[in-house]
């Protein structure tokens, strides 16, 4: 410790120890005067704020003294103790609120969370109810939806005692989302139907569009997708006029995010535009930060990986500046998966754990159960197979039990090719006829080919050939309908490939340069680095060993710099057993 902390650390003990030595009533004055002259240099007493038990409509001013209100509220309830004067005690109400609406204004919103608590206690019935809401709806901003659940209670029962119908619709809707974050999404949807029906009664046609697009949020979840864009589209409709524009480009994002879901890439993406430009105009950073992480995640799908990794890196900026924890969790962990496929394994593992963490300290376990898979994802990608396995049924554990459809059908994908790749062709057909089933539930075209690909790969291994060819070309026509050109390239080279195995070389090595072409158009090296491989093999067959060293080692090379070490052992073991069988020294990778 040098001198001057040894200074401080003294002085700090001086000070509280010449505070104790100070009688209650002496104290009080102190605080009190303290009060008095903190309140004048800032600009003197602020007006009355509306009245908590008022109408909604009536705005909060803010005022010079709001930065220091925090302090002016703990002079005046330290005054109180002893002076018991009643506009100190006014006071301290007073600037209680102002501090917990000047917290929340810069995004402080546990700080303004514990003084909404505060004031609560102060005040009666239908106004504590109003300031358990705005405590409630702070950690809500910012995820901390199992703190918030309380609050909202609270607030619901005052409301309903109080017969206020546009304060029970409020308290409903916001402790809907608190169990649909905490899993369940069944009593989730009860509550957001019990509060339309209450916006409704009285009128609140802004309320009723923002129920509406929280119930088609579960709808997509849960696999209802038909009934999610419905009602997505009676709540754009909604509040396509009202006040707040910033909900109304809420609501666009979201039914862009179903179509990025379904398959309608361009209709997504120009509806993103969209919803971003109103969030910017309306000044909404919170809702920019979600918006600007949902659209990184379309770029990364269609192939645009340096493009998504700038738009991710631009949303984490501002989901921190604005203290929203649950989409900067979500965002770590999309920018990890895109990392992963640019093959900086180590950093995506690193930002998988942080949003790992961050999910169970809010209490998601929706996202927890998704951070997981990919982290499952990232095992396998990197030769991980028993980890791999073991989490891909963890996070299977968690996605049932939230009832999330349609990260239960990609992680049975998932697990179906690790049963695939040991062997357990059984098993592995179970997982992916069952994701194929959930995927047709939820008319998810373009995840229901990529199932079918891989459940035809698990028949080619079992030997079922004519399935296997009848399920590949399934597969690809769908894939083509849906102008999916990177799925359509890897089921191509999977279908080269099967060809390859059963003799059809010239369909073989046609497929395989089409599948490269693709590959390379998409950027996507993993499967480029596989069907290299692949072909590779298959000019060594027909007896062109240098072409077939320099196109296993082209896709050895991919392999080993995206870190797909998993893919990059089998296909180092297919390589030494085609070339024993050819009595062929071995290729070494560069």
């Amino acid at each position: 410790m040098n001198a001057e902390q040894v200074y401080l650390f003294q002085h700090a003990l001086l000070r509280d120890a010449a505070y104790q030595l100070q009688l209650p009533a002496d104290r009080a004055r102190l605080h009190a005067m303290a009060f008095h002259v903190v309140e004048s240099v800032h600009g003197g007493s602020p007006p009355e704020p509306p009245p908590l038990d008022g109408p909604d409509t009536l705005r909060f001013e803010p005022h010079s003294t709001d930065s220091v209100a925090a302090e002016l509220a703990m002079h005046a309830a330290i005054a109180c103790e002893a002076l018991h004067d009643a506009r100190l005690v006014s006071a301290r109400k007073r600037y209680l609120y102002r501090a917990a609406e000047h917290a929340g204004a810069s995004h402080c919103w546990e700080e303004s969370s514990a003084l909404w608590l505060e004031l609560a206690s102060l005040v009666e019935r239908r106004a504590r109810g109003k300031a358990l809401f705005c405590a409630g709806q702070a950690l809500s901003r910012i995820g901390l939806k199992h703190r918030a659940r309380p609050c909202f209670e609270e607030a619901l029962g005052i409301a309903r005692s109080e017969q206020n119908r546009r304060a029970e619709g409020a308290a409903l809707a916001l402790l809907a989302s608190c169990f649909e974050q905490a899993g369940d999404v069944t009593q989730g949807e009860l509550l957001n139907r019990q509060a339309l029906v209450c916006f409704r009664e009285v009128g609140d046609s802004l309320m009723a569009g923002y129920v509406q697009n929280a119930s088609a949020m579960i709808c997509q979840i849960t696999g209802r997708v038909q009934e999610a864009e419905s009602l997505f589209r009676e709540a754009i409709e909604v509040l396509r006029n009202s006040k707040d524009q910033a909900l109304y480009g809420l609501a666009l994002g979201n039914l862009a995010n179903l179509y990025a879901h379904t398959d309608r890439s361009a209709q997504s993406e120009a509806l993103y535009a969209q919803a971003l430009a109103i969030v910017r105009s309306s000044g909404a950073r919170f809702h920019e930060g979600g918006l600007l992480s949902n659209m990184a995640g379309l770029q990364s799908h269609l192939g645009r990986l340096e493009v998504a990794e700038r738009m991710f890196e631009e949303a984490l900026v501002i989901l921190r500046e604005v203290g929203h924890r649950l989409h900067e969790a979500i965002t770590i962990k999309n920018l990890a998966c895109l990392r992963r496929d640019m093959g900086r394994t180590q950093q995506a593992e690193q930002e998988l754990a942080i949003a790992l963490a961050l999910h169970d300290e809010i209490g998601d376990r929706r996202n927890q159960g998704v951070a997981l898979a990919n982290l499952a994802e990232l095992y396998a990608h990197t030769g991980r197979e028993d980890m791999a396995e073991s989490t891909f049924n963890r996070a299977l554990s968690i996605l049932r039990e939230v009832n999330d459809l349609h990260n239960v059908a990609s992680t049975l994908v998932s697990l179906g090719n690790q049963h695939r790749h040991k062997g357990r062709l059984k098993l592995a057909e179970k997982s992916l006829l069952d994701a194929v089933q959930i995927l047709e539930q939820m008319n998810n075209k373009k995840g229901q080919a990529a199932a079918l690909s891989n459940l035809a790969s698990v028949f080619s291994d079992a030997g079922r050939n004519a399935e296997a060819e009848e399920m590949y070309l399934q597969a690809l026509a769908l894939q083509r309908e849906l102008c999916a050109r990177e799925d359509e390239g890897s089921t191509l080279g999977n279908l080269a490939g099967f060809y390859a195995r059963t003799g059809q070389t010239g369909l073989a090595l046609t497929f395989f340069e089409e599948a490269l072409a693709i590959h390379r158009e998409a950027g996507n090296r993993r499967f480029e680095g596989i069907h290299s491989c692949e072909l590779g093999l298959l000019q060594l067959d027909l007896g062109k060993t240098v072409l077939a060293r320099e196109l296993w080692q082209h896709g050895a090379a991919l392999l080993k710099t995206i870190g797909a070490l998993g893919e990059l052992a089998r296909k180092t073991a297919e390589m030494q057993r085609a070339c024993t069988r050819f009595e062929t020294p071995a290729f070494e990778a560069h």
